[in-house]
């Protein structure tokens, strides 16, 4: 039995980000960022706002910087889910972690990173009703 999975499941993203500054430690996603989930189409909308991966500098050695290339759009698309909430938290960050090994980003880096959001992230207790998946 492994720790961690180390293939991704049941994603396809579509567009590279391009990121605008947006304010202090914040960028905004210039295109529209889409990507699919089972049947469902996802679509994080331009002018949409981020501070990457909330990653504090001191651990920036060990998981890399906010807007590593590997992790930006796992990031982008985390935090739209966290703030549109439309799904629950655990699934939220379970699909963090899958879209992270999507990109290329190596398991036990990956497995850090969804640890440190699933102890330390963002908890709702149910989705938001009216949320629009689409944007």
């Amino acid at each position: 039995m492994t720790l961690f999975r180390t293939k991704p499941t049941r994603h396809f993203i579509v567009g590279e980000p391009t990121l605008t500054r947006a304010g202090r430690g914040q960028y905004a996603v210039v295109y529209p960022l889409a990507w699919w989930m089972d049947i469902t189409l996802y679509m994080v909308h331009a002018q949409f706002r981020t501070d990457g991966g909330s990653i504090p500098p001191i651990f920036w050695p060990i998981v890399g910087h906010p807007y590593s290339p590997s992790s930006i759009r796992a990031c982008i698309i985390h935090d739209w889910l966290c703030r549109e909430r439309v799904l629950p938290p655990g699934l939220v960050h379970d699909i963090f972690y899958d879209l992270l090994l999507h990109d290329g980003v190596a398991p036990l880096r990956a497995w850090l990173m969804w640890t440190a959001v699933k102890n330390f992230g963002p908890t709702w207790t149910t989705p938001t009703p009216a949320g629009d998946p689409h944007g």
